[in-house]
């Protein structure tokens, strides 16, 4: 098969698709959704394929060779199944949330266009191929922020594209250097011990670009705003599932393929550190949201630090449980955005003091949320718990002091996350019911009686059934997917991770919960026939008047506001204190200020800096 194929069929679905007007309804979704839909059986038809490489040659500069260099291995064949059909699931979602909603003619064409450039990114041989397919999907993610609505949507696409595009730079330098240092671009060519000052320079600069666009801690703060102000479909399709698969692909990629370093090096603990704090950063303001799509955001900054604790651990199972984590992530992040927008679609607001009780009405949208909120939370048997686990094992093989740390950092992040995700499906779902406000454009009507259209409600099956699978059956998805990415079958401890002898049996697991949920049952039914005496709300001391008020969802865990050292934190993260956008932006102004002041329009100031450039260089020129 000719891997052009695979660039090429999205590609002409977007050109197409940009050719049709929007008036002739669901035109452009059905020529988009054929396309995907013959892009995923291209790409499970490339999973059975060898190894294959492709190079068209372009043209020579000096030794710099412009060539495209493809190469098909085990990594990009189980990408391009889940790029595929993450694609596939935003396009047929994406029909039902935009049928009596306006959305640019361009929307249904850049996601294509997404598709084929992520394609180029995941099969690229090559950096100066990877930088350009990079450089356009920041430049697509940008227009799709950009389609929501109003000035926020505007703003929170330039955010996203500052960010990112300034961190695309720092990818650029270190691919300017690569052939400068090391003679090529070539990716399979490349093996570099990192010993040397320009060796690590290179690597955290590819670095800085693989976390930023995953959304790691300090780089993560586009992605709550685009999440706020995008188009739902479009926030699911990029920040919290390809984003993250590309950003962790290429993280993974220079870890494992292209650089060489100790376990015990200075890189890995920068890595860890990082994850650390992206996990206990990232779940403190995750749970004091109480808009929807913020907490999903923050809750998808928390779980990149999973996967970089996992692959920074430099243990196989840590490896293994980072890209799994990876796959697990993109799954279930994309299903919770999809019920998010289920709810958005019938009660016109995702604030939870708006919400409740919506569990009778909508309940396929509901228990699609609660698998996935499970497993984000790490509960068994769902697939979050089994990448996680993996993770923990890692560190508790490590037997350091720093391990132990970071095991307890992800164990109190796996709680905070539950905690925030019970807010969540109480104050949705499970609580009082409150009355929503109505939208302001008549054309659109209000309805919270009725679950999601069946275009939205099957992409939360399907990514729902997924965390269970994935997580009943977790030997499979390691084994086909996972291991030979790692070369854990040449390691010989394939075993231990796909039977769970070392790590979790998920049919023994399953079966104790289910005779743990029928003994519940049982006591429950028997419970009945004994007279009980009833007592008052328990609400942990708190005081609460049942008469004059309500227990909102987003008062739960207000007392950490009242902390001292945690209380401080949230509420100085939630001014953009740690906004590394807001701290640029400070430095910048104060750079300008002090430039104006320099320049004062007088002569004799200007002449007394040229003596002191002049002066300046003369030393320099002195001391070489």
């Amino acid at each position: 098969m000719n891997l052009l194929i695979l660039f090429y069929i999205p590609a002409i679905t977007a050109a197409i698709t940009l050719l049709l007007s929007r008036r002739i309804k669901y035109l452009q979704e059905i020529i988009s959704f054929a396309g995907s839909l013959v892009f995923l059986n291209y790409a499970l038809r490339a999973f059975s394929l060898r190894d294959q490489f492709l190079k068209i040659s372009w043209f020579n500069i000096s030794f710099i060779d412009f060539s495209l260099d493809f190469r098909l291995y085990h990594f990009s064949k189980f990408l391009l199944i889940f790029l595929g059909l993450f694609t596939l699931l935003t396009v047929l979602y994406s029909a039902g949330y935009f049928r009596q909603r306006k959305i640019s003619r361009f929307y249904f064409p850049f996601i294509s266009l997404t598709l084929s450039s992520a394609t180029a990114i995941v099969l690229a041989n090559n950096f100066f191929v990877l930088l350009v397919a990079w450089e356009l999907v920041t430049l697509l993610l940008f227009f799709l922020i950009a389609m929501g609505e109003g000035k926020p949507a505007a703003m929170a696409a330039g955010k996203a594209f500052a960010i990112l595009g300034f961190t695309d730079v720092a990818l650029l330098l270190a691919v300017i250097a690569l052939p400068i240092a090391y003679n090529t671009w070539i990716i399979t060519d490349l093996k570099i011990l990192v010993g040397n000052p320009l060796s690590v320079a290179i690597y955290v600069l590819m670095f800085t670009a693989a976390i930023a666009k995953a959304g790691a801690i300090p780089l993560h703060s586009w992605i709550p705003p685009a999440a706020v102000h995008g188009p739902l479909p479009a926030v699911a399709f990029l920040p919290a599932s390809l984003d993250k698969l590309l950003g962790v692909y290429l993280f993974a990629r220079i870890t494992l393929d292209v650089f060489e370093f100790p376990i015990d090096s200075g890189l890995n603990m920068m890595i860890m550190i990082i994850g650390g704090a992206t996990i206990l950063g990232g779940v403190l303001m995750q749970i004091m949201q109480s808009e929807l799509k913020s907490l999903l955001s923050y809750c998808a900054i928390t779980q990149v630090g999973y996967i970089l604790l996992g692959i920074g651990s430099g243990h196989p199972i840590g490896i293994a449980g980072g890209i799994f984590h990876m796959l697990n992530h993109a799954i279930y992040k994309s299903c919770l955005f999809f019920s998010v927008g289920a709810v958005e679609d019938r009660t016109k607001t995702t604030q939870l003091d708006k919400l409740g009780g919506l569990a009778t009405s909508m309940p396929v949208t509901f228990m699609a949320c609660a698998v996935a909120a499970l497993s984000v939370s790490g509960i068994p048997p769902f697939n979050g718990f089994v990448s996680k686990w993996m993770i923990y094992q890692s560190l508790v093989d490590g037997r350091s002091i720093s391990s132990m740390l970071f095991l307890v950092i992800a164990m109190f992040g796996s709680a905070l996350t539950l905690a925030s995700f019970l807010k969540l499906l109480y104050g949705t779902f499970l609580g009082q019911h409150q009355p929503s406000e109505k939208s302001a454009d008549p054309a659109i009507q209000f309805n919270a009686n009725r679950d999601a259209t069946w275009t939205m409600r099957i992409p939360m099956i399907t990514l729902a059934l997924l965390c269970i699978i994935f997580g009943l059956f977790a030997s499979y998805p390691i084994k086909q997917f996972i291991a030979p990415v790692i070369g854990l079958e040449t390691a010989g401890i394939t075993a231990s991770i796909s039977i769970g002898t070392a790590l979790w049996n998920p049919t023994l697991a399953t079966t104790l919960i289910i005779i743990g949920l029928l003994i519940g049952f049982l006591v429950y039914y028997f419970s009945r026939f004994k007279v009980r005496e009833v007592e008052t709300l328990f609400i942990g001391g708190e005081k609460f008047d049942l008469e004059n008020e309500k227990l909102f969802a987003s008062k739960f865990f207000e007392f950490i506001e009242r902390t001292k050292i945690l209380g401080g934190f949230v509420r100085e993260g939630g001014k953009g204190i740690f906004d590394i956008y807001n701290i640029s932006s400070d430095l910048g102004l104060i750079g300008v200020n002090v430039l104006k002041k320099l320049h004062d329009g007088i002569l004799s100031t200007y002449l007394s800096w040229c003596i002191i450039g002049l002066g300046v260089l003369c030393f320099i020129l002195m001391v070489m």
